[in-house]
């Protein structure tokens, strides 16, 4: 089971733009779970080489054309609940879903992190 709590200046967010998104975001990570630290590994094999553009590269480890480039992930999000706002952000923003359109994760990517205050419940 899913549920965040969220609550920010403007009160209550609207279920679409929050919660189908988050679920969305869950089931990218389940998918990218079994390949992640992969990922890092390769990544961090790659920084400061000569390669300029990773993401191919980063994809075939990930064995998808996506992958997530962020130390976190949802069991460490839901570990860090005071910091569940930066570290949601930083998690969003370590996507790379070039060939997939996700419109509702893009506008969350570009929105700040004020509007994510946590009431204090986050459970998986």
């Amino acid at each position: 089971m899913l549920q965040i709590c969220f609550a920010g200046r403007t009160g209550r967010i609207k279920y679409r733009d929050v919660m189908l998104p988050m679920v969305v975001l869950r089931r990218l990570d389940c998918v990218l779970e079994p390949t992640k630290e992969k990922v890092l590994a390769k990544l961090a094999g790659l920084k400061g080489g000569s390669v300029k553009n990773v993401e191919p590269i980063l994809n075939h480890v990930a064995k998808h054309q996506f992958h997530n480039t962020s130390r976190l992930d949802f069991n460490k999000l839901k570990g860090d609940p005071d910091n569940i706002a930066a570290n949601l952000t930083s998690y969003i923003k370590g996507f790379f879903l070039r060939p997939v359109r996700l419109s509702n994760i893009s506008a969350l990517k570009n929105r700040s992190p004020s509007w994510m205050v946590p009431i204090g419940c986050i459970w998986w």
